[in-house]
């Protein structure tokens, strides 16, 4: 799942669940129909045996399904209109990659054509080989915590393998970091390499808009300027020769299959782009670890420090994490949601056609998070994650 709970009330009092039933365009479950015909298209899958369960969310539907031979596979459906096809096409070679280098991840199925996105009219699908191991917590929202130690710690490993086996994956056809592209739903730090900020933001806003109108009545240099230039400031400097990573967006429990206590495979390349390791890793921290629900409620040491040291433990046993990286982690954990807030905001307006779901946005992920960081709270866990990842 790429973003929060829909009952998570907004600090500001908005509620967000009424705002996301307001004009969504969300795909419908997939019919037997639709399974078999779009099936039909993948000359290697066989004939559909058993029907799964169903797994609709706010952006995708999809299921799980085995086959006469033995196969089990899982469709994603998804509106196109969301995910343009080139950047579907370039998270596919990504994960194909992984796949060639061993990496536990789902692989995609081609079709007739030797595609592996499948469209037809707004519809995309996807035909995934099924994961492995137990989806122990598909029913999960963002920023609930891993229920064992060992799975935390393991969830950091995995994602050093992630980021390891990337390594050589070549970014000549990528977005570089820094370019800011104007497209709902991302997962990236462009606008952290900016040097003035606020001109940065302006114009995000200003190329496109739905931003452009949403932002006329807001006094929003102010708060990008209260709340973000300290951080910024003191993220750039430790950005300097950061090496430009692909990224997962989204590494959470809930896009993580186990077996004894170990990932056995991930899922939940949506927002796979390219950003750096320590914007992913403080993604990861930040949905795994900071249970913003609670804090929301008044409970403002609602942090597990626990999960934290363990991802982290896990992280660096694989990839050591130095000096610099540890404070450029502290530094970007508080602002590495901006450009995710400004695209939340702009799916909102665009795709929803939900002004109060756009606001919920603004509120909780421009202001809110951030917010939080300027309080003795909030600055211990920046404390204890530089400690944390600079002990390894």
């Amino acid at each position: 799942m790429s973003e929060p709970p829909q009952d998570l009330p907004s600090q500001s009092g908005a509620n967000s669940r009424s705002g996301a039933r307001a004009g969504i365009r969300r795909p419908q479950p997939v019919s037997n129909e639709e399974l078999a015909r779009v099936v039909a298209r993948y000359p290697t899958v066989g004939r559909i045996e058993k029907r799964g369960g169903d797994k609709t969310g706010r952006r995708s539907a999809g299921l799980l399904f085995e086959t006469e031979t033995g196969g089990r596979y899982f469709l994603k459906k998804r509106i196109q209109s969301v995910h343009p096809k080139e950047s579907v096409l370039w998270r596919h070679r990504v994960i194909s990659h992984l796949v060639v280098k061993g990496f536990s991840t789902p692989a995609i199925t081609e079709n007739e054509a030797g595609e592996t996105l499948t469209e037809d009219g707004e519809v995309q699908y996807e035909l995934f080989e099924a994961a492995h191991g137990q989806d122990i917590y598909h029913d999960y929202e963002s920023w609930t915590p891993f229920s064992r130690r060992d799975h935390a710690r393991s969830a950091g490993e995995a994602l050093a393998r992630f980021h390891n086996e990337l390594r050589d994956f070549s970014l000549a056809d990528a977005t570089p970091p820094g370019t800011s592209p104007a497209t709902p739903e991302t997962a990236r730090f462009d606008l952290g390499f900016a040097p003035d900020l606020p001109a940065a933001v302006e114009r995000r806003i200003s190329a496109s808009p739905a931003l452009s109108e949403f932002f006329s009545n807001i006094r929003w240099k102010e708060e990008i300027s209260g709340l973000y230039l300290n951080f910024h400031g003191e993220a750039r400097r430790y950005m300097a020769g950061v090496q430009p990573w692909v990224t997962h967006g989204q590494w959470q429990a809930n896009n993580l299959f186990f077996e004894h206590d170990r990932v056995a495979s991930v899922v939940g390349f949506d927002l796979v782009d390219v950003a750096f390791r320590m914007y992913d890793l403080a993604a990861a921290v930040d949905k795994n670890a900071v249970l913003w629900t609670e804090i929301a409620a008044g409970q403002p040491n609602a942090v597990r420090f626990d999960v934290i040291e363990e991802l982290l433990r896990g992280y660096c046993s694989l990839l050591p994490v130095s000096m610099v990286e540890a404070e450029l982690l502290g530094a970007v954990l508080p602002i590495h949601h901006l450009d995710w807030a400004l695209s939340g905001v702009e799916y909102a307006l665009v795709h929803e056609a939900s002004r109060e779901r756009a606001q919920w946005y603004y509120n909780v992920y421009l202001r809110d998070h951030v917010r939080h960081y300027h309080t003795p709270s909030g600055q211990k866990i920046l404390s204890f994650l530089r400690h944390a990842a600079a002990a390894g």
